[in-house]
């Protein structure tokens, strides 16, 4: 319905988003974790893989832009005219459930930190770094797009800083090719690592009238975690990490003594719990319907809770699932959207089409398999694309097709 088309905006009021994601601490892991495959990024698989990363944000964030081009909607109210009533509540659960999640990791771990660099109790730090995510969440976007802007700075500022001290600093990239597994491992990581944020980036391009106002957001999220990827490598490189790749290695590093990495960890943590807590509010809407601002505020509630509870350290394996889950549940969408665009009849997604693949996805990420999302994105292409082919001869509203929702 046209009621539904957001108004238009510029790509400053949604920009706060991608940078949330772009800065998080989350892309200095990756570095590390990436490092571990055997030395620096070969350029010739790096490249490929940001821009990979960069077609996926751009396609389904271009869902959310005013028509013609997308739907002008975020992505919980989209969906109600390409998903089943059935299938939108059991994606919203399954977004709310993971972004309460990413609230209750943003909280704990940046709670964490700052209790160190405060000698005061975890739980106190938790609740106010808890305090400050609900505030601004339940703000003015403006308001957190000013923190989400103002968090990067100092989180660009901050991360080459922890290279301080290096005795002998290790460039980050080759020119060399090297094995072609490291090829599927490259894609693999950087799908992952934006794969929960592109299926509801349409919640952060709505209302953008123009491609290049998303082109901006894309390069907003993807230039940052790009310079933070690079200078997690570089630490792992160096041996600054104590030989552990993780977020908590990060936080530890106290080049000269000042607790950089904890400082760090305390300020980027902020922008993604922002973010999640309004898409997981906007998630929350799609099977209860509660007002925004209270679905804003149940999630910030559910997150707490699991930070002041310490919760974060158990809860990064079960947030990973949804890295193999989400690129299944997105490629649909932009199969579908694609058809409606050349004129033919809107259909629902059906749930064969979806959830086995998400299934799969989540599987191979259960079991650890280094390519889960990337194996997850090219399964999801194959059958979105049988389906969006057989389509193509199909009569509207042949069951087995998708229903017609234009009756």
């Amino acid at each position: 319905m046209v009621s539904d088309v957001a108004a238009p905006v510029r790509w400053t009021r949604h920009v706060g988003g991608w940078l949330a994601i772009g800065s998080s601490p989350g892309a200095l892991v990756l570095g590390t974790q990436l490092a571990d495959g055997g030395g620096p990024l070969p350029l010739v698989w790096l490249l490929p893989a940001v821009a990979l990363m960069a077609v996926l944000l751009v396609l389904h964030g271009r869902l959310g832009l005013r028509p013609p081009i997308g739907t002008g909607q975020t992505f919980t109210q989209l969906s109600r005219g390409y998903l089943s009533p059935a299938a939108r509540t059991a994606v919203g659960v399954l977004i709310a459930a993971g972004m309460v999640g990413w609230v209750g990791f943003g909280i704990g771990i940046g709670g964490e930190s700052l209790a160190r660099v405060l000698d005061l109790p975890r739980p106190l730090c938790a609740a106010a770094v808890g305090a400050v995510v609900g505030a601004l969440a339940l703000s003015d976007v403006r308001s957190w797009n000013r923190v989400a802007v103002a968090t990067t700075v100092l989180t660009l500022v901050a991360s080459p800083l922890l290279l301080l001290g290096v005795d002998r600093l290790r460039s980050p990239v080759t020119v060399a090719a090297g094995p072609g597994g490291e090829a599927v491992v490259l894609l693999a990581a950087f799908v992952g690592y934006v794969a929960v944020f592109m299926l509801r980036s349409p919640d952060f391009t709505a209302g953008l009238e123009h491609r290049g106002g998303l082109l901006a957001c894309v390069a907003a999220l993807v230039l940052p975690a790009l310079g933070l990827v690079l200078i997690g490598v570089a630490l792992r490189l160096s041996g600054t990490d104590g030989g552990d790749a993780s977020l908590a290695a990060v936080a530890a590093m106290r080049p000269g003594g000042v607790p950089v990495g904890d400082l760090l960890v305390a300020v980027a943590v902020l922008a993604p719990a922002i973010a999640a807590a309004y898409s997981g509010g906007l998630a929350l809407q799609t099977f209860t319907g509660a007002p925004a601002r209270v679905a804003v505020a149940v999630i910030t509630g559910l997150g707490l809770v699991l930070g002041l509870l310490a919760f974060h350290r158990i809860l990064v394996d079960w947030l990973s699932l949804l890295a193999g889950i989400a690129p299944p549940i997105a490629v649909p969408f932009w199969v579908e959207s694609a058809r409606r665009r050349r004129g033919r009849p809107p259909r629902l997604i059906p749930v064969v089409v979806w959830l086995p693949p998400a299934l799969v996805g989540g599987g191979l990420m259960a079991g650890g398999v280094p390519a889960a999302p990337l194996l997850a994105l090219a399964l999801a292409v194959v059958v979105a694309g049988v389906w969006g082919l057989a389509g193509r001869t199909a009569r509207p509203g042949v069951v087995g097709h998708g229903e017609d929702v234009t009756r």
